[in-house]
């Protein structure tokens, strides 16, 4: 298919979605309860670790088949606000697993997968360039996150790319 490993991964993709919808559920939560957040920043990594390696999992997690792997994902939120109380800080963070993208990982979510015709071979169809991304990510200015929310993605050092450059 092409390209040259200088784009985000399918999992930085996952996170990315989890942690902007975290930062939006969080913001909109304290605008409805007239709370004095400034900003979040979400911190996610993603890893693989065997079942009875997981030291911060459940119990019954870690008992299961310790052959397993699990996809663990990291979130480490920061909430800025010298108004914010403790209180008000421990109410964000329940609600940060009311995101509806933790929801949907923590659910039973049901994939359904269709094979459609290749619109490629309609001669109608315009036609795609070779040098195409293959995915591309398009959001107007007014649906990116406000200033003093943010997210990002913590890469394993085994796993840093750098993006724009090329591998060696």
């Amino acid at each position: 298919m092409g390209g040259a490993d200088l784009g985000p991964s399918p999992y930085d993709l996952l996170l990315g979605a989890l942690g902007s919808c975290t930062s939006m559920t969080l913001s909109m939560y304290a605008a409805r309860k007239n709370l004095p957040l400034e900003g979040v920043e979400v911190e996610l990594s993603h890893s693989k670790v065997y079942a009875a390696d997981c030291a911060q999992c459940p119990e019954d997690v870690k008992n299961g088949n310790s052959k397993t792997k699990l996809d663990v994902i990291q979130r480490k939120i920061s909430l800025r606000g010298d108004q914010l109380e403790a209180k008000d800080k421990k109410r964000l963070l329940q609600n940060a697993d009311l995101c509806p993208v933790h929801k949907t990982l923590h659910g039973d979510a049901v994939v359904l997968t269709t094979l459609t015709e290749d619109t490629c071979q309609d001669p109608s169809a315009t036609p795609v360039p070779k040098d195409a991304p293959l995915l591309q990510v398009v959001a107007p200015k007014e649906t990116l996150l406000s200033e003093g929310f943010s997210v990002r993605r913590v890469l394993p050092t085994r796993m840093r790319r750098s993006v724009g450059q090329k591998k060696k």
